[in-house]
Order: structure tokens, then sequence, then C-alpha cells
């Protein structure tokens, strides 16, 4: 079967790709090739069981459902935008790379959404209010030191001590998370 006899077959199955060309598209974005599709000479033959066949599988259309599900409708030229050359041999079909992207599409919809709601952070921001505690509590213990040394110099009862460090250090933690 020829290029437009296979065309009229889509047309008198009600699938869509009804044209000449949009079976060609088909050819060129390889959701039909071998052994549906083979060169012969300057044209075309097509099997039509094995080209139906792949063309449901690679966009989603099948004789017994010949309307895709909403995510996959679009138009031939949209679809020869997403896949302009035949997948490469052992690569992904047509079909698995637009599911693939469009997997992608929507976990980076669902990310960008929990950012809008406050659900979801930078790791940039984090890390820098982490640096930024980190050095308030290395401030806060490093002037500790300077604070009690007259005080500790002057003292001699070690539970005494003890319990002036305690209560800076503690003094010092609260008012970390105060801040």
């Amino acid at each position: 079967m020829n290029l437009q006899a296979y065309a009229n077959h889509r047309k008198a199955h009600n699938l869509i790709g009804q044209t000449r060309v949009s079976v060609l598209r088909a050819i060129n974005t390889g959701r039909l090739e071998e052994p549906a599709v083979r060169r012969e000479g300057r044209g075309w033959v097509i099997d039509p069981a094995l080209a139906d066949e792949q063309w449901a599988t690679r966009t989603g259309i099948s004789v017994n459902n010949p309307r895709p599900p909403a995510a996959v409708v679009s138009s031939p030229r949209r679809q020869a935008s997403t896949a302009p050359h035949p997948p490469a041999p052992g690569g992904p079909s047509y079909a698995e790379a637009r599911r693939a992207r469009e997997v992608y599409r929507a976990e980076r919809e669902r990310l960008e959404l929990m950012k809008a709601k406050a659900e979801l952070v930078l790791a940039a921001d984090v890390k820098q209010e982490a640096s930024r505690l980190a050095r308030q509590v290395r401030d806060l213990l490093l002037i500790i030191p300077n604070r009690l040394a007259a005080k500790l110099a002057g003292m001699t009862d070690q539970d005494q001590v003890r319990s002036e460090l305690q209560a800076e250090i503690e003094s010092a933690l609260r008012g970390l998370a105060d801040a």
C-alpha cells in the first residue's frame, strides 16, 4: 500500500492522520518505521496493520480508540517540532520520549507550586541561613570567656564556676533561639 492509499485507509477508519502529509510526517518523526514502512524506489510501501499498531503505540491513538487522551492531542506541526528526527536505534520511541517530557513538565510544575506555597525553599537559601546561624553560635560562644574571665578568676568554688558558665551558655542559647 502506498502513502496515499494508507492515508485513505486511516480516513476510512476515522483515525487521526488522514492526509498524505500527516502519514509522511509520521514516517519522518519515527512514529512509523521498519518493518511497517519501507522505501521502495521513490515511494513508500506501507503495511497498514503494522503501521496502525506503531502509530497507536507511539502516539496514543488506536483503531478502537480513535481519539487520544487530552494530554496526547496536538497538532501535526507540534508533533513534528517535538520529534524532528526518528529515534536512534535502541533509543526511546516517540511515545516514550513524549511521556518522559510530560512527566518532567508535571514535576517541574509541582515544584513551582510548592515553592509558591512556601512549602519548598531553594537549597542556596537554606545554606545561607545555616551559615548565618553557625556564625551567630560561634560568636556567642567565643564571647563567653571574655565576659566571664574577670569574674571567674576570683572564684575558688568549682560549683560556683560551673553555675556561672552554665548560666552564661544558657543565656547565649536563649538569645540564639529568640533571634
